[in-house]
């Protein structure tokens, strides 16, 4: 049998399978739409620990792409950083660390600086600390393969599954209620 190759699916291919995933289709059945097996289908599913990922909006406080290519004319044109942070209603030191993480004056472009913000926005990075590296790689929220917390989550559901794990004793029960003691120990 010949093997497949490895595609990588499109938001909308990611929302096709979050939709069919809610309306109670199988693995089997989503993974026939796109040709490929139900491992490829659960993959994408399970990078979220099973639950749909929000739309992703960009903060009102970050630098649109519209400002990061006024930024780049600026600096094409050889403005200072401060009349190009004066005509964007910004701090000159938010221009001067836009420019220089995304390469300096020299190799500034305005959409490879919005893309890079956009991926570095989205990484959510627990990186290990070990004194004296800084190449270790992190782990990201998408290389989680199950939920951070598997089990009940909300209070209710938390007592109910205390409550089957370890029922109340019916003898103890029936001699606090006899004695007239009240329950709190309070």
């Amino acid at each position: 049998m010949a093997r497949k190759r490895r595609i990588h699916y499109t938001e909308t291919d990611k929302a096709v399978m979050w939709d069919r995933w809610q309306k109670g289709d199988s693995l089997e059945k989503i993974a026939q739409l796109f040709d490929r097996s139900h491992g490829s289908v659960a993959r994408i599913l399970r990078q979220t620990g099973g639950i749909r990922p929000t739309k992703r909006v960009r903060s009102g406080r970050t630098l649109s792409l519209a400002e990061r290519e006024e930024i780049s004319r600026g600096v094409v044109s050889g403005r200072s950083l401060h009349s190009i942070a004066a005509s964007l209603n910004r701090a000159p030191s938010t221009i001067s660390r836009e420019i220089n993480r995304n390469g300096g004056r020299q190799q500034y472009r305005a959409n490879v600086a919005d893309q890079v913000a956009w991926d570095r926005a989205h990484r959510w990075v627990a990186e290990t600390h070990i004194p004296g590296r800084r190449d270790l790689p992190g782990v990201t929220r998408d290389d989680l393969s199950h939920a951070l917390y598997p089990g009940p989550r909300g209070l209710e559901e938390r007592a109910v599954a205390a409550l089957e794990a370890h029922p109340p004793d019916a003898s103890f029960t029936a001699s606090r209620a006899q004695d007239g003691r009240p329950w709190s120990d309070h």
